[in-house]
């Protein structure tokens, strides 16, 4: 299969058509697969059942054609926001990106027939600006949790998606003060800090699952972090000193680093250095991290040691 994948409004299904009319090749449309066996319309499956519920939807049409003969298929936006999707992918065919402007998107999609953007067309640059911050490296298979300096890539830490690996680490020459960070909530007041960006989308989506909107919630990773000295002072996360800077807005910080030793001393040392603040020490409930918090939450046992992921 050639499955088609990126933003909606970018022209999967149109350019999916005509390459498979030109290739003499089955095309299959997800969307179009999920409201023949449905019978209902995208926004109507949104309206009655959420957006939960389409995605099982999704997955299972999208799982479906795995007996049907190679062609093209267009899938929906949000494809990609679920792990087994793009396994599922990867492994039956290739995955083409369809790129567009997003000014270009925004300037001619039709809301109405768009369930997630019921609150304008300008949603449309929120979800581009998540969705684009986490890519995977095709040629090894790395997610790239990306950071940004004025709209520029500035950082890059990489994560290995295969279950056996024990990969974790940074793209050469980033810049850790521009870590990857997931600023939802503009002019928002209180930040949640992070070890690594796995455990800051991990506690996004802890709240999700908890019935809370996540998007509500500014989160930043510091890449790490340094090992207090004798004294119990600690070398500032430049992350979250650039954070600071950029969003002088800020008033209450909310730690949510490991819950190990090197985690519990850096929290305390920078609960010391930020007395001006209002600081929260809020570390995983059960678990070291709050990825460990939310595999226990969804069943999934064992644990994927990472090589580059201490305390440094």
């Amino acid at each position: 299969m050639i499955y088609l994948i990126g933003m909606m409004g970018c022209g999967k299904t149109t350019k999916g058509r005509a390459a498979a009319e030109a290739l003499k090749l089955p095309f299959y449309d997800i969307d179009e697969i999920i409201q023949r066996s449905s019978g209902m319309t995208i926004p109507e499956i949104f309206k009655e059942y959420g957006e939960a519920h389409f995605r099982r939807m999704e997955q299972k049409a999208l799982f479906s054609l795995g007996n049907q003969p190679c062609g093209i298929v267009s899938t929906g936006g949000g494809i990609v926001c679920q792990g087994e999707n793009i396994q599922f992918m990867r492994r039956t065919g290739d995955i083409i990106w369809i790129f567009r402007d997003i000014e270009e998107t925004v300037a001619d999609i039709d809301a109405a027939d768009r369930p997630l953007l019921s609150g304008g067309v300008g949603r449309l640059r929120e979800i581009f600006a998540q969705r684009r911050q986490l890519y995977e490296d095709a040629e090894r298979h790395n997610c790239v949790f990306v950071g940004y300096e004025h709209g520029n890539p500035a950082y890059g830490a990489l994560r290995g998606t295969l279950s056996d690996t024990t990969f974790a680490g940074e793209v050469p020459g980033s810049d850790k003060r521009f870590s990857f960070a997931v600023p939802l909530c503009t002019g928002g007041k209180t930040l949640c800090v992070f070890e690594s960006a796995i455990d800051a989308l991990s506690y996004l989506t802890l709240l999700k699952l908890r019935g809370r909107d996540w998007r509500t919630a500014n989160t930043l990773s510091l890449s790490g972090i340094y090992r207090p000295r004798k004294d119990g002072s600690i070398r500032f996360p430049a992350a979250l000193e650039q954070y600071m800077e950029d969003n002088p807005g800020v008033a209450r910080i909310v730690l949510c680093l490991d819950n190990d030793g090197p985690g519990r001393a850096a929290s305390a040392a920078i609960q010391k250095r930020l007395s001006e603040y209002e600081v929260i020490d809020n570390p995983p409930r059960s678990g070291k991290d709050y990825n460990d918090q939310l595999r226990l939450v969804k069943g999934i046992s064992g644990r994927v040691r990472t090589r580059g992921g201490d305390a440094r």
